[in-house]
């Protein structure tokens, strides 16, 4: 389908590209095993908190940049507008696990088909760098 609405994955720090049915933490306490934490830890950031789990607080944006940080990259597409993508640092790495998912996106994969390849990209380090110099097309092109 061509993409009119937010989307968003998660690639694991080994190259896995997961898909996010609705937001990065929903699928983080779906499946909390599958990105290295137990149910037991979030639980505890929501109640450190005060905040009720699932909700897009505080505890959720430590859980993230805690995966971030444990080389996870988080990508979420807002229609006609760019896609963001956040990961720990923009290295080699990094750059051969975007390029994999950028081709697979262009493709068509995951019922999920970029069309724009002129779609611009915006790249967030955790350090605060933004890197926005790319279209989806250079990525794939790597």
């Amino acid at each position: 389908m061509e993409i009119r609405r937010s989307v968003a994955f998660f690639i694991s720090p080994k190259g896995e590209i997961l898909f996010v049915k609705t937001n990065h933490i929903a699928a983080v306490i779906e499946n909390p095993h599958q990105f290295g934490l137990t149910m037991a830890e979030i639980r505890s950031s929501y109640s450190d908190h005060g905040e009720r789990i699932g909700t897009e607080g505080i505890a959720r944006r430590e859980i993230l940049i805690q995966l971030v940080i444990r080389g996870w990259i988080r990508l979420r597409r807002y229609p006609n507008q760019y896609w963001s993508i956040t990961l720990n640092c923009f290295s080699g790495d990094t750059c051969n696990r975007l390029q994999n998912w950028a081709k697979i996106v262009l493709s068509g994969t995951y019922e999920i088909h970029e069309t724009d390849r002129y779609m611009p990209i915006r790249i967030t380090q955790l350090d605060g760098t933004v890197i926005e110099n790319y279209i989806i097309s250079d990525l794939a092109s790597m």
